[in-house]
């Protein structure tokens, strides 16, 4: 092969790539959602605080089926790979929690795709703060709902009642619960 045959060859070669960049490029912003679709919470496991060195479990629900999902913090990526929702519009993601995390509220970014958008989330690293006085009563618990908020005795103390609340206004899901005070099964629900 010629000199200028080669020169020819690498200038056309050099064209293709730039012009497939900008093909590429072009395509870098599809459609987005105008608003976020669905919820995406952060917490330790068993919906228990998040504690340094231990795990976060950042979920999201009535997301977009098919979707792919990204979490950054600042700009390191939190996920390997994308996440891709599930037919039931749900993804949850187990992040590990170094020890010389900063306890405090902690945005990530929650990037989605297909269709676009993004939302930051506040984690919430807790201090851990060990049980004082727990040797002077009979700790018991049983599982209610999700999303407790206010719990409120009568006055004879014959039932406890438990509100709750999925979502960020707007509200999605709430409840309003009785539960029995001695053995904390629910009694009725509403």
């Amino acid at each position: 092969m010629s000199f200028p045959r080669i020169r020819l060859t690498l200038c056309a070669s050099a064209i293709a790539m730039a012009c497939a960049g900008t093909a590429l490029a072009d395509t870098v912003f599809t459609k987005p959602l105008v608003d976020f679709a669905g919820d995406v919470s952060a917490s330790g496991p068993d919906r228990m605080p998040i504690y340094k060195g231990g795990k976060a479990i950042i979920s999201g629900e009535e997301m977009i089926p098919g979707q792919t999902v990204t979490l950054m913090r600042g700009n390191e990526v939190l996920n390997a790979e994308p996440i891709t929702v599930d037919d039931k519009g749900a993804f949850s993601f187990t992040l590990d929690i170094d020890a010389e995390a900063e306890t405090g509220l902690q945005p990530v970014v929650v990037i989605a795709e297909n269709p676009a958008a993004a939302q930051v989330v506040e984690m919430k690293i807790s201090p851990e703060i060990p049980v004082s006085g727990a040797d002077k009563f009979d700790v018991v618990s049983e599982p209610v709902t999700r999303g407790l908020y206010q719990v409120i005795r009568t006055e004879d103390g014959a039932a406890v009642f438990v509100t709750s609340a999925v979502g960020r206004p707007p509200v999605k899901e709430s409840k309003l619960v009785r539960i029995n005070p001695e053995t904390l099964k629910i009694e009725a629900e509403a």
